[in-house]
C-alpha cells in the first residue's frame, strides 16, 4: 500500500562537469510537462490488495487510496479494510507534505522521477476491533489506541504501518499518467490514471530506493 514511497542514489561523476548545465533545463521541462496533469485528486479504481511486511510473516491487506495535488502540495488517505471487498474499513492513514517532480526515469520507462516529503503523518482508527493491533505495534508510542479522532504519529511513526518523519522524512517513487484518445465527460472509465512505482513490503522500502517497475494498480482521476 502507499504506506510507504523509495530512494535512489545519483550518480556524481558526471554531475560534476559540463552536465549541470544541460540537466537542470531537463528537469524543469519534466516537470512543466507532469506537474499541471497531476493537479487535482486520484482514487483507487477498486480494492486493492496489499502486502505488509511484520515481525513474524507478511500480512495481506486491503486498501483504497486517495492523493491530492495541488501546484505544490501533495496529500493522501489510504483506507484500511478488514475485508477483500473493501466495505468496512478498520482504520485510515493520513498524510501530507510537499513534492518534486524530477527527470525522466531510467526504470521504469515512461516514468519520470517523483520525490514526496513530509510534513505530517496521522492515522484514524474506525473500528474498536483494530485496536488491538495499534496497541501491540506500539503505534505513536500509545497501547491505548481507541475509536475516535486521527492521531499524529509523525514523530514515532506505526511500524509496520509506516515510519516516522525522522526515519522517512522523504520518498523518492517514479509516475507516469496515461491518458485514453477517446475521451468521456460523463465516463469516468476514461478519465486519466495515474500509476506510481511498486509499494515494498517494509513501510520505509521507499525511503531507501526508487521503484523501477511501475505498479499494477493506478489510480483514476475523479474529474476530467
Amino acid at each position: 500500500m502507499r504506506l510507504a514511497h523509495l530512494g535512489f542514489l545519483a550518480a556524481g561523476a558526471l554531475a560534476l562537469g559540463g552536465s549541470l548545465g544541460c540537466e537542470e533545463p531537463m528537469m524543469m521541462m519534466m516537470e512543466a510537462k507532469l506537474n499541471p496533469k497531476l493537479l487535482g485528486t486520484w482514487k483507487s479504481a477498486a480494492c486493492e490488495l496489499g502486502i505488509m511486511s511484520s515481525a513474524t510473516l507478511p500480512v495481506s491487506i486491503y486498501y483504497q487510496r486517495e492523493y491530492r495535488f495541488t501546484e505544490t502540495d501533495w496529500s493522501a488517505t489510504v483506507s484500511v479494510f478488514i475485508d477483500p471487498l473493501c466495505a468496512t474499513t478498520a482504520l485510515k492513514t493520513n498524510v501530507k507534505g510537499t513534492y518534486t517532480v524530477g527527470n525522466a526515469a531510467t526504470a521504469p520507462a515512461g516514468g519520470t522521477e517523483i520525490d514526496f516529503a513530509f510534513a505530517e503523518r496521522r492515522i484514524q482508527l474506525l473500528q474498536p476491533q483494530a485496536a488491538l493491533l495499534l496497541n501491540t505495534i506500539m503505534c505513536g508510542g500509545m497501547a491505548s489506541w481507541t475509536a475516535g479522532p486521527d492521531v499524529d504519529v509523525s514523530t514515532k511513526g506505526c511500524k509496520p504501518l509506516m515510519p516516522s518523519n525522522i526515519e522517512c522524512p522523504k520518498e523518492f517513487d517514479v509516475a507516469k499518467i496515461d491518458v485514453l484518445p477517446t475521451f468521456v465527460v460523463t465516463d469516468p472509465s476514461t478519465y486519466p490514471k495515474l500509476t506510481l512505482g511498486a509499494r515494498p513490503m517494509s513501510a520505509d522500502g521507499l525511503c531507501k530506493a526508487r521503484p523501477a517497475t511501475f505498479s499494477t494498480t493506478p489510480m483514476a482521476k475523479t474529474t476530467p
